[in-house]
């Protein structure tokens, strides 16, 4: 996983968009699921397993996509208060 980190990787077929996208999303996965996971545990909502589940991977891919969405807006503007310094 840490190749697709590098958007400039030396590996071809790692040297796509899909790939860094998942690369990207990898970190916020793993350190939110067990938030999400939690909260669903104390939410004690009457769902059967696959529901629980679906709902559970779900929330978590939002979560993170949330995550990305929120530190790319933060970088970018660092990096224009930045530039505009110069």
């Amino acid at each position: 996983m840490t190749i697709s980190f590098s958007p400039k990787s030396s590996m071809g077929f790692l040297n796509n968009k899909f790939v860094l996208f998942l690369g990207k999303l990898s970190f916020p996965v793993y350190l939110t699921q067990i938030f999400v996971r939690q909260a669903l545990v104390k939410s004690s909502l009457p769902l059967n397993y696959w529901e629980y589940m679906g709902l559970y991977v779900a929330s978590v891919i939002c979560i993170s996509l949330l995550c990305i969405l929120i530190c790319d807006t933060i970088t970018n503007f660092i990096n224009k208060k930045r530039s505009a310094k110069v």
